[in-house]
């Protein structure tokens, strides 16, 4: 059932419970008639076989002597009343003690004391285990009744401390098996590591327990750190406070997230804000190896009884994404006996019946059954913190180190980037001692990017380098006036803009802008960030953007939309059906701006696009345009410039460029070693205006010989 640890036999180590030990050891063989199963030889009773058993009760220079039933008969009496005046008061030691203050713990009586003290022993006594399992095919009443003599105990008050509502069982300090009939030792099971504590000397009650459980920590962060959970915040505070209060049983919240978001953090922060006194059940063992999911629930639910006197607590339960398998393999030792056929009501009865508050923290619960979440009185999923949070949690880390305001920022975009991986990169980066401000930068790069990679992120990290372009509003070439647009979305931050046209027309960009003139973050998805593989999948994703983008208070852009709004009669799978409704719902639902770019708007579902309140088409530059996007890049870089008739002319030659050739253009330009001139600019653009041409003719890759 439960794990026991190594015996002592009682020839190698005298057990400071001996006197105790030999009396137990007599009534088992003597009143309980255990000495028939001491074995035989030739057909013959053989008593003195086991030498183990002759040494706890005083007779070990008898073992394999010749002893007849009539003579050990009489020498067990002869040891019993030995015992029996050896021991006129109860025994003292560290065990006696230990177990007197879970008594007062606990609420323990007597002979909940004298059964605990009886079951510690005989996982640590070989020569008491060897004669306890001399009586065999126990079932679970035979076992009261065994109890009752070797404890000289009526079994009806055996019966009443063993009893699953008892301290002593609901606890889990001590399960008695009902599944089979067993040897005694394998009919009672101690809570794992349980009797190795009891033996030791302690300060206190709560430090001999604290490899169950102990204090939490002091949270590092405070509300101001989680902005995007304020209104959450705004109803587990009172929640919680009125639990505490009058003393509500059945309270659960569970927190769940990504690893790193700050779900640890949050439950002690809002255990300071409620002014509970918090205790984290322990993830690991005194040596610091991980504890495993019976042990760790095993510890959950001695906390819960150790605590229920004990008001104003609150309970921390980490890391519980193994503790609820979909499946029961594994569980089957910690279950209470004789309710393996309900495992799944017993864990119900236990969220409902729980005397102290506990918060429950996984990486996921897609493994938790949904009759198990939807007992927890709330659920909320502790997402990746917002860009603002995410800057401020960067400086905090770096404010000892070489990084600047740009690259901060910069850096804050990428939203898989959680404190704890900003966390450890700058611990990294700190402890290398980089002096200057780009080898600081590069090294926090690569430990975060590698951290993000090894957690299955297909873009690691990202950091958007400037264009050396000034944006100009003026080089765009929309149908509707974006000005006028701006003033209105000023007035009242809310629209659905659909954005279509050529590539590089401009229309990302203006979503950037958008963002920057309501000195509002902006949040970028794209296809490949959600398209999932699994069915579902990419359904839960759209619908965490949109969490994510009311969250930040952020303008919302979703580049290449067309993966996501075709025409849904052209669909041939029902998920294609399906991604689309949840974008359209989830479009209606959101009350901030929201903007699709797609460059193939006539493959566009046509109810998503009666949705839209702006479908704003893109085109490519004006001549005027065009020179006026010349001149800027030159001045950009610092060159001297004097637009003529005839550059004018060469210029309106093409009338396919867009601002993104310009852009390309630049980015060329830093891998060349000849300067930006007019002549180098004009030569580049030429070719991308001849490459677009070209190919919008005769088509791309083999389709173009069809």
């Amino acid at each position: 059932m439960y794990h026991h640890r190594k015996k002592q036999s009682a020839g190698v180590w005298k057990h400071p419970y001996d006197n105790l030990v030999g009396l137990w050891c007599t009534r088992i063989l003597l009143d309980l008639e255990g000495m028939k199963g001491l074995g035989s030889w030739g057909g013959k009773p053989n008593y003195t076989s086991s030498g183990a058993v002759l040494k706890a009760i005083g007779l070990g220079h008898l073992e394999d002597e010749d002893v007849t039933t009539k003579e050990f008969k009489q020498l067990l009496s002869a040891r019993q009343e030995y015992y029996l005046k050896k021991i006129r008061t109860a025994p003292k030691g560290n065990l006696t003690a230990n177990i007197g203050q879970l008594a007062k713990l606990l609420h323990l009586d007597e002979i909940d004391q004298q059964i605990l003290l009886f079951a510690v022993i005989l996982e640590t006594h070989l020569g008491l285990e060897e004669t306890a399992n001399t009586l065999e095919h126990l079932t679970s009443e035979s076992v009261m009744q065994v109890l009752a003599v070797i404890l000289d105990i009526s079994t009806h008050r055996i019966r009443r401390s063993l009893d699953a509502k008892n301290a002593l069982q609901r606890s889990g300090l001590l399960q008695v098996s009902r599944n089979g009939s067993e040897i005694l030792s394998g009919k009672l099971g101690l809570a794992d590591g349980l009797s190795d504590t009891l033996y030791r000397r302690h300060p206190d009650v709560l430090h001999m327990l604290e490899q169950y459980f102990h204090p939490g920590s002091r949270p590092r962060l405070c509300a101001d750190h989680f902005p995007h959970l304020q209104e959450d915040m705004q109803l587990l505070v009172p929640y919680l406070q009125t639990a505490l209060q009058n003393q509500i049983k059945g309270v659960n919240v569970l927190l769940y997230g990504i690893p790193g978001t700050g779900k640890t953090e949050f439950a002690r922060m809002l255990s300071t804000m409620v002014d509970g006194e918090l205790f984290e059940i322990s993830t690991a063992d005194e040596e610091g190896d991980p504890l495993n999911d019976n042990y760790r629930f095993q510890a959950y639910r001695l906390t819960q009884e150790a605590l229920s006197h004990r008001p104003g607590s609150l309970i921390l339960f980490d890391e519980i994404e193994d503790v609820f398998p979909t499946s029961f393999g594994g569980l089957e030792d910690f279950f209470p006996a004789g309710r393996r056929a309900n495992k799944k009501g017993w864990i119900n009865n236990l969220l409902e019946n729980n005397p102290i508050p506990a918060i429950w923290i996984s990486n996921s619960i897609t493994q938790i059954d949904r009759a198990f979440l939807r007992r927890f009185d709330y659920v909320l999923e502790v997402p990746t913190p917002p860009h603002t949070v995410r800057a401020e949690i960067l400086r905090r880390n770096l404010r000892k180190t070489a990084v600047s305001r740009q690259w901060v920022e910069a850096v804050a975009e990428n939203t898989h980037l959680s404190p704890a991986i900003v966390a450890r990169a700058a611990k990294l980066t700190t402890l290398l001692e980089k002096k200057d401000t780009a080898s600081t930068q590069e090294c926090m790069e690569r430990v975060m990017g590698n951290t993000l990679k090894a957690m299955g992120y297909t873009r690691p990290l990202q950091i958007r380098t400037a264009t050396q372009l000034t944006y100009r509003l003026d080089v765009i070439n929309p149908d509707t006036d974006i000005k006028d647009l701006l003033q209105g979305l000023k007035r009242h931050a809310t629209a659905r803009l659909c954005l279509y046209g050529p590539p590089g027309t401009g229309k990302t960009e203006l979503g950037k802008h958008i963002a920057q003139v309501l000195d509002k973050p902006l949040l970028v998805k794209r296809a490949s960030d959600l398209l999932d593989m699994f069915v579902g999948g990419t359904e839960k994703l759209i619908a965490q953007m949109f969490s994510q983008a009311r969250a930040e208070d952020a303008v919302l852009l979703l580049d290449e939309a067309d993966s996501f709004l075709r025409d849904r009669t052209n669909a041939r799978q029902s998920w294609e059906v399906t991604q689309v409704n949840e974008l359209l719902t989830q479009m209606e639902a959101f009350e901030d701006i929201f903007i699709c770019s797609t460059n193939l708007v006539d493959d566009l579902d046509a109810a998503s696009i009666r949705r839209f309140d702006f479908k704003i088409k893109f085109d490519y530059m004006t001549p005027e345009q065009v020179a006026l996007m010349f001149r800027q890049t030159l001045k950009d870089h610092g060159v001297r410039f004097r637009m003529s008739q005839r550059w004018a002319s060469r210029l309106s030659r093409y009338r396919n460029l867009t601002p993104g050739d310009f852009a390309t253009v630049v980015r060329q330009q830093r891998l060349s070693a000849q300067p930006l001139t007019a002549e180098t600019l004009y030569e580049a653009l030429s070719k991308e205006a001849e490459f677009k041409e070209k190919n919008r003719s005769a088509g791309i890759g083999f389709l173009a010989d069809l």
